[in-house]
């Protein structure tokens, strides 16, 4: 039996994914883990979480986004320089984000290669950004029993790899199984949703700037909680206990404590009162009070609601107010108040018809 004390000598930090690729550490799936199979549906809440973080830097402003843990064991470095890991849970995520970056690197090229006629300091800057994330996120370079080799940040397990460092690379691939058409699909999508934004700037100037504004968010926005534990069986135990025990938090409670932290610094005491009842009343509507959370955001936005979307989702699309990440004044937590109050008075019409 696992003792607590075990358990408790695990480290959990946060950090960005620029951080956690950038550093020494290489990260290894292994063999027995699943193969990729994030579908369209998964890509699609990714891809909205990248664009919402470059959105708020257009705007002269911030996000940074939390994905989520992922959870690593100490693996035998093999020669190389540099420690090793094994991926015990997040290598959908952490794959996801290297093809990303692959995409915004390919177009920082092609942007550069089309900019070299007409503005040499803008295509030199371009260069520079796709440099940059090669070395930083897509490969490297280290030493290996005396010889120069290259060295990827993240190995997928055998079915996937080679196919996984060929998109890193830019390179046409033959999808041979259902976990490379995955792959194959999500550097896809990433690519296209980066060639939209080019394609709806405009001007040399607001491609550039659109560019570069992913860049930015890509080193700085994406945050993790990286847990390490100090052998595979701890992050084995770390891993079921994450995803297997206890009572999942609804969306309504997160949006409840969210809210109501925020605010209740600079509410009376009557309105903090209001806000509670507001979201008791919401609670109360059925036992399951997400079905209308999610009701309120498709008649709000006239979109299907992505199942893989988190909170975060329900928090930019109703209460406009959380979204800078910063404390609220005393306006703002009225405005906050006001905007509960108005989804409680949809959900009980929705309720009603």
């Amino acid at each position: 039996m696992e003792r607590v004390s075990d358990l408790l000598c695990q480290r959990a930090t946060p950090t960005t994914v620029s951080a956690l690729f950038g550093g020494m550490t290489l990260f290894r799936v292994p063999a027995y883990q699943r193969a990729y199979e994030w579908n369209a549906e998964q890509i699609d809440a990714f891809i909205d979480d990248v664009r919402r973080c470059w959105q708020r830097r257009l705007n002269g402003e911030r996000e940074r986004h939390f994905f989520g843990s992922v959870v690593t064991a100490p693996k035998d470095p093999g020669g190389l320089v540099r420690p090793k890991r094994d991926v015990i849970d997040g290598q959908q995520r952490f794959a996801t984000f290297l093809l990303f970056v692959a995409a915004l690197r390919q177009h920082c090229l092609l942007a550069a290669t089309a900019f070299e006629a007409d503005d040499l300091e803008r295509a030199s800057a371009l260069s520079t950004m796709a440099e940059t994330l090669l070395f930083r996120f897509v490969m490297s370079k280290d030493l290996n029993f005396m010889q120069t080799t290259d060295v990827y940040p993240l190995t997928l397990n055998e079915t996937d790899d080679t196919v996984f460092k060929a998109l890193l690379r830019g390179e046409a691939i033959e999808a041979t199984a259902q976990s490379h058409k995955l792959l194959q699909a999500a550097y896809n999508t990433c690519f296209s949703m980066l060639q939209e934004r080019r394609d709806a700037t405009g001007s040399t100037e607001r491609e550039f700037n659109a560019l570069n504004q992913f860049y930015a968010s890509a080193l700085e926005d994406w945050e993790v909680v990286h847990i390490e534990a100090n052998a595979p069986e701890h992050a084995s135990l770390i891993f079921r206990v994450l995803n297997n025990r206890g009572l999942p938090v609804s969306d309504c409670d997160l949006l409840r404590a969210t809210t109501m932290e925020r605010a209740e610094q600079r509410l009376e005491t009557a309105e903090r009162d209001e806000l509670a009842a507001a979201w008791k009343e919401i609670a109360s509507l059925s036992e399951d009070p997400d079905a209308y959370l999610k009701l309120a955001y498709q008649a709000r936005t006239g979109k299907r609601f992505n199942a893989a979307r988190t909170s975060t989702e329900f928090e930019a699309m109703h209460f406009e107010e959380l979204t800078s990440g910063e404390l609220l004044g005393a306006e703002a937590a009225r405005s906050l108040l006001q905007s509960v109050q108005s989804l409680k008075a949809d959900m009980l019409m929705m309720k009603a018809l």
